[in-house]
């Protein structure tokens, strides 16, 4: 099976879960024995070297690479008020990339193009004139329904209104791609039903985020004189801004009363402006080097997300190294996990705090958890037999049974 995988960022370094789920899914095709190439933007938000990049992607037959500004600005931003496009999606439309797009249609074959993401549906109609491929969406989450709970969680009327705006027009866009594919590939059970209730007729089936579960070794349980928690995830990303702010103004503080704990918060593009508050023991180490690393490093983990959609690669990675993670019900959606078994679920601030000071004190629960965790990572989240699974949904003639239409 010849594939031509498209994307939005660089998937290399793996340091945010669209890069880690990319990758990973990329290489366990190449391991399936697929060939597949692929067509990446470098984009100016998340631009990478290059010659360095494609040292990793060996398993990649061709590797091309298109240079795309998408920055955020307030010009654009106050102009796509005037227009029907969603300002989400419209920074990844790009001539040189549809132009790079066609002139590898024209010299190359493919059975398969793999769109990875939503934001990248405006290329469908020159795929289709040139292409009799079968293309498969790689819906990375329900888009829309990330930004409908950022808007629900807005307290400022003016900005939440103009929210509101932008996120119809997202719904609108990602409801009418759907029909563009010949199959839709979510990344959890949840998704698929949200998507396969969009009244789009096109065939759904849930492939969850693949690991390399091989590289992630639980790390064994030290004791440290003072006792340390762990968050890490983009501070640029909205859902995890707002989810580590609730807690260092709500959780933190009453963690702190009783225990003497660190917290270390690591993640790409801090703004001291967005954190104005004075915390006790807190530690803003900004972008780190190794996330595994760093993860290890704590004795609890935290997701406090109030929004979001699809899967956090980050919940995955560490249960698969063996961590004990305090989240919430948003951070847990579509992981089929235990709540106390595989790992702590807290919605309100105070049971929030309660669950992670239990494990800073629990060696033993703590242990057990993680010890399940992994367990449970390495039985349902191995990269090959998911990718697998992927190429047996594209090769089938009929929607295969338990998949969705």
């Amino acid at each position: 099976m010849r594939i031509l995988q498209l994307t939005k960022k660089f998937p290399f370094p793996l340091k945010d879960g669209e890069s880690i789920a990319t990758f990973n899914l990329s290489k366990g095709l190449a391991t399936s024995g697929c060939e597949i190439s692929l067509l990446s933007m470098n984009t100016t938000k998340h631009f990478v070297d290059l010659k360095e990049a494609t040292r990793h992607c060996g398993h990649y037959k061709k590797v091309y690479s298109v240079s795309v500004d998408n920055e955020i600005s307030l010009l654009g931003a106050a102009l796509n008020l005037l227009s029907k496009e969603s300002y989400h999606t419209s920074r990844f439309r790009s001539k040189d990339y549809e132009q790079k797009l066609r002139k590898i249609l024209h010299e190359n074959t493919y059975d398969v193009i793999l769109i990875e993401t939503i934001y990248l549906s405006y290329y469908l109609p020159a795929i289709r004139e040139l292409s009799d491929a079968k293309i498969v969406l790689r819906a990375h989450n329900v888009e829309y329904e990330i930004w409908e709970r950022i808007c629900k969680n807005e307290v400022n009327a003016l900005k939440k209104q103009y929210l509101k705006y932008l996120t119809k027009k997202l719904k609108r866009y990602e409801i009418e791609s759907y029909n563009g594919y010949d199959l839709i590939a979510s990344v959890s059970d949840r998704d698929q039903h949200l998507i396969a209730e969009s009244e789009s007729s096109v065939p759904v089936v849930s492939i969850p985020i693949g690991l390399d579960v091989m590289s992630y070794k639980p790390h064994r349980y030290k004791t440290k004189k003072v006792k340390s928690v762990g968050f890490i995830g983009a501070l640029d990303w909205i859902p995890n801004a707002e989810g580590i702010k609730w807690f260092l103004d709500n959780a933190w503080p009453y963690i702190n009363k009783i225990s003497d704990a660190e917290l270390f918060i690591a993640g790409r593009n801090y703004n001291q402006e967005d954190f104005p508050g004075t915390y006790s023991r807190v530690h803003f180490v900004g972008e780190i080097p190794d996330a595994k690393s760093f993860m290890t490093e704590h004795d609890v983990l935290i997701v406090p997300l109030l929004s979001g959609s699809g899967t956090r690669v980050k919940i995955l990675e560490g249960m698969a190294l063996g961590k004990a993670i305090v989240t919430t019900h948003i951070g847990v959606e579509g992981i089929h996990v235990r709540n106390d078994v595989h790992i702590a679920i807290r919605d309100e601030k105070e049971a929030f705090a309660q669950a992670v000071l239990q494990l800073l004190v629990d060696e033993n629960k703590n242990r057990e958890i993680g010890k399940k965790a992994a367990a449970f990572i390495n039985n349902h989240y191995h990269n090959n037999s998911l990718a697998l699974k992927l190429v047996k949904n594209i090769r089938a003639e009929k929607v295969p049974e338990g998949n969705l239409r």
